[in-house]
C-alpha cells in the first residue's frame, strides 16, 4: 500500500515539475513585433494581463495570428489581449508566445525637404520683395572670382551650405589686376553649395568703390557690426562666376553702411 502511495506522489511531483518547466519556458520567450505600428506600440504586463499600450497620435491594429485576438488600440490608450478558454469564455492572456503584427493607420507620408532661400534680415530703409524660391540642384557648385581692376578688393558671399544652413563668409582678398579666375577656398577646401542661388558683395580695400545690390532681388546681410547690400547671383554651369572689373563698379560707399577696416580682412 505504501509503495502505491509513493508512486502516486512521485507521479504528481513529476507532473508539477513538467508544468513549472513549461510555464518558465513560456514566460522567458520574447515577443517579436513586425509592421509599421511597432514604433508606436509596446506590449507590457499590467495586473497579470498582456496589455498593448499606444502612446502615439495614430490608431494601431494588432494581429496575433490565425484564431488569435486582434485588438484595435486607439491613440493614447491601451488594450488588454484576450484569450478563449476551454469553456468558450474570454479571459486575459497571461503570456504571448511568438510574433505579432502591428499596423499603424493615418500616419502622414514623409516629405523630402526642399531648398529654401536665404532668411531675410530687417532693413527698414529699403522695400523688399518676397524671397525668391531656391532652385533644386542635383549638383554641387563652386565660386570663381576674377578681378581685372588695378587694385585689390575684398569679397563676401552669402550661400547655403550642404547641410542646409545659410551662412555669410568674408573677407577674401581678391588681387588685381588679374585675367584668370580663381576658386574660393576656406581652410584649403573649395567652397561648395547645392543651391543655385547665392549673394555676393565686394569693395575696394580702401572703401572707395563697391559692387553692391541694385534691385529688389538683392538682399541686405550683416557682416560683423555693419550691414551690406548683397547682389543676387545664379550659378551658370557648375559654378558662380563673380567677375569684377572697373566698368561695373557702383558709386562710392554711402552712410550708414559702415565699412570694416582693411586690417579686418580674413583669408
Amino acid at each position: 500500500m505504501s509503495k502505491l502511495v509513493d508512486c502516486r506522489v512521485a507521479a504528481v511531483v513529476g507532473i508539477v515539475s513538467l508544468l513549472a518547466l513549461i510555464s518558465i519556458t513560456t514566460t522567458v520567450r520574447a515577443q517579436v513585433c513586425s509592421g509599421s505600428g511597432c514604433q508606436y506600440i509596446s506590449l507590457t504586463k499590467q495586473n497579470g494581463c498582456m496589455t498593448f499600450v499606444n502612446r502615439s497620435d495614430y490608431l494601431v491594429t494588432i494581429s496575433t495570428g490565425a484564431g488569435g485576438h486582434a485588438p484595435t488600440v486607439y491613440a493614447h490608450s491601451s488594450e488588454v489581449l484576450l484569450s478563449v478558454g476551454f469553456n468558450g469564455i474570454y479571459g486575459c492572456m497571461k503570456n504571448l508566445v511568438g510574433t505579432y503584427t502591428a499596423t499603424a493607420h493615418g500616419v502622414p507620408p514623409k516629405r523630402k525637404p526642399a531648398d529654401t532661400p536665404a532668411p531675410r534680415q530687417t532693413q527698414p530703409t529699403s522695400p523688399r520683395s518676397p524671397e525668391p524660391p531656391a532652385e533644386e540642384a542635383p549638383s554641387q557648385y563652386t565660386f570663381s572670382t576674377k578681378n581685372t581692376c588695378s587694385q585689390s578688393l575684398n569679397l563676401a558671399i552669402r550661400y547655403k551650405k550642404i547641410n542646409g544652413e545659410w551662412v555669410t563668409k568674408y573677407w577674401w582678398k581678391v588681387a588685381g589686376p588679374d585675367t584668370k579666375s580663381h576658386k574660393l577656398t576656406m581652410s584649403h577646401r573649395t567652397v561648395v553649395t547645392e543651391n543655385r542661388v547665392a549673394y555676393y558683395y565686394a569693395r575696394f580695400i580702401d572703401g572707395s568703390y563697391a559692387w553692391e545690390g541694385s534691385s529688389s532681388a538683392d538682399r541686405y546681410f550683416d557682416v560683423e557690426d555693419a550691414t551690406y547690400w548683397f547682389r543676387k547671383i545664379t550659378a551658370g554651369g557648375s559654378s558662380f562666376d563673380i567677375s569684377l572689373n572697373c566698368d561695373n563698379y557702383e558709386v562710392p560707399m554711402r552712410e550708414p553702411m559702415a565699412l570694416p577696416k582693411p586690417e579686418r580682412v580674413r583669408p
